[in-house]
């Protein structure tokens, strides 16, 4: 599993809330840097209103991964998407 599988599982009325939070988790970051190419692909994809798209989302969850992976599980449960929590969980074991 990747994150393009894990963005597949999120229902797309509950899309645009989890890129806010990813964002948020991103903006907030005070520790890590998202990778310059990351970055750039984001803001591409917030240039013209698409973070909540498939590949949207799937860059943020990377960079969010970067910068605080351990945020992405709070940000599932969060928004009432538990059962992906545990989707996530192989991402999880990657990370560390």
């Amino acid at each position: 599993m990747d994150f393009r599988d894990l963005v597949r599982m999120i229902p797309k009325e509950k899309r645009g809330q989890f890129s806010e939070k990813l964002i948020d988790t991103l903006l907030e970051a005070g520790e890590g840097e998202v990778a310059p190419h990351l970055a750039k692909i984001i803001l591409h994809y917030w240039q013209r209103d698409q973070l909540d798209s498939h590949a949207g989302l799937t860059y943020l969850l990377e960079a969010t991964a970067e910068v605080n992976p351990k945020q992405i599980a709070v940000i599932l449960e969060e928004s009432g998407l538990q059962n992906l929590s545990t989707a996530y969980s192989p991402l999880w074991d990657k990370l560390f």
